[in-house]
Order: C-alpha cells, then structure tokens, then sequence
C-alpha cells in the first residue's frame, strides 16, 4: 500500500466557530463538493506543522500558528492509500472578510449547530466532534 502524509487545521475564531472549505465540483479529485478543513499533503521534506501552515495560507490566505492535536492512520479503500493524518488547532482573529479563497469553491466560518448538517468529507465530522469544535 502506498503511505501519504497529510495534515489538516482546525481554525477557530473568537466566536467559537470553526473555518470549513468547500471543496471543487469536480470529478477527478476525492470527495468533491463537500466540506473539509483546511489542509492537505505533505510534501517532500516538509514537517506536518510546514504543511499545515502552508496549506491554510494557501487555500485561505491566513497566516497561523497551529499546535499538534493527534496524529492517526486510516485507509482509503478505493485507492489502497494509507493516510497518516496529522491535526493540528489553530486560533484566529479573523473573519470572513479577511479570507482569500485560494482552493475550493467556498470558505466559511461554521458553529457547532451550523457545521452538523454539513458533508463534511474525510470524516472531519467524527474528527470535530470529539474535539467539541464550535460549541460555544
């Protein structure tokens, strides 16, 4: 099985609520049209934290300090890819005025009420949950 790393930010602002992306409309790439965190792989001789910061500046155009939350593996069954996740948690100040939208179709800040009904893709869902994400 191929091995990939990846790493993803949890972005919160001061109201609590958490900064989801909305990924393209296209067939060609996994889970489209779906919401996800900010983040993605990790490239050749970058750390998890260089990816994670380089991702959110990237698809968001916020400059971040993330701190390491877990790391987990899981398996992409169609593709026979093992990701090795890394999560990381990062605060903000900034709202949606300040984003630049540099991936995807949409950015937005979500509560806990709001983000629930979402198709959250690579089940950040599971992932905010239990991190009580945007509870307050």
């Amino acid at each position: 099985m191929k091995r990939v790393s990846c790493a993803a930010v949890i972005v919160r602002n001061p109201q609590g609520k958490v900064l989801l992306l909305l990924r393209d409309n296209r067939a060609d790439i996994p889970c489209p049209n779906q919401w996800t965190l900010p983040g993605g792989i990790v490239e050749t001789g970058e750390t998890p934290l260089e990816a994670a910061c380089r991702e959110v500046e990237e698809e968001t155009g916020l400059q971040v300090t993330p701190v390491s939350i877990s790391q987990w593996d899981s398996v992409m069954n169609k593709d026979k890819i093992v990701v090795e996740q890394h999560l990381f948690y990062a605060a903000t100040t900034a709202d949606e005025r300040d984003l630049i939208l540099g991936e995807g179709q949409k950015l937005e800040f979500f509560s806990a009420v709001e983000w629930r009904d979402l198709n959250i893709a690579f089940g950040f869902k599971a992932v905010l949950e239990q991190h009580a994400v945007g509870s307050s």
